[in-house]
């Protein structure tokens, strides 16, 4: 069911934005945010992204939309989280609608090791995930939120050009596994476990 209903609605959007196409213009506009993530293997030294970018697209008859990214991976709610959510980027998207009244779509950026630094974040625990808080989803939407707004509104050029580049690849599906065939995989890996374990002995 849900593979169906992503697949339609994937489909419509795609059909949606075609039929809305407009004429237009746009400009970019960086900025730094800090303090709102951090790198979960190396806390306080590894690298993290801050730069935060806000593409508007100013469309000469429709609604203007913004494109925005941050290097920030969305797990603040974690897998103890059984709603369908799109963690602080849903937040994030909705606010800018709002106050901007135009419409918005986050892009992730190369967020490899990084991840939220909400209030709640403690750096010896930084690998537990589901103790985040939908207090905190909306804590950083609301904070990068703000920062878009800020960046749109400061925009003055917009003589940037956009490419496109597309190409066709063909990848192979993997069918699902039977649990027996699982099962038969987890004893191979224990057994190999156990054989590694007496060798380093």
């Amino acid at each position: 069911f849900l593979h169906e209903y992503i697949k339609r609605h994937v489909i419509g959007a795609a059909l949606v934005a075609y039929l809305d196409k407009d004429t237009g213009k746009v400009g970019i506009r960086k900025s730094i945010i800090k303090d709102v993530s951090i790198n979960r293997r190396r806390p306080g030294e590894g690298l993290i992204d801050p730069d935060f970018y806000t593409i508007l697209i100013k469309r000469n008859s429709k609604k203007s939309i913004a494109l925005i990214s941050f290097a920030c991976h969305p797990t603040i709610l974690g897998p103890s989280n059984r709603y369908l959510s799109a963690d602080y980027p849903g937040v994030l998207n909705k606010m800018v609608e709002k106050l901007g009244n135009l419409h918005s779509m986050f892009f992730n950026g190369a967020c490899g090791d990084i991840n939220p630094l909400t209030p709640t974040t403690t750096i010896d625990d930084r690998y537990k995930r589901g103790v985040g808080s939908f207090e905190e989803v909306e804590w950083l939407g609301k904070i990068l939120a703000y920062e878009a707004i800020k960046n749109i509104l400061l925009i003055k050029n917009f003589n940037l050009s956009l490419k496109g580049l597309t190409s066709h690849i063909e990848v192979e599906t993997l069918l699902p596994s039977s649990v027996e065939n699982e099962k038969i995989k987890l004893e191979e890996l224990k057994n190999n476990i156990i054989v590694c374990y007496h060798k380093k002995i």
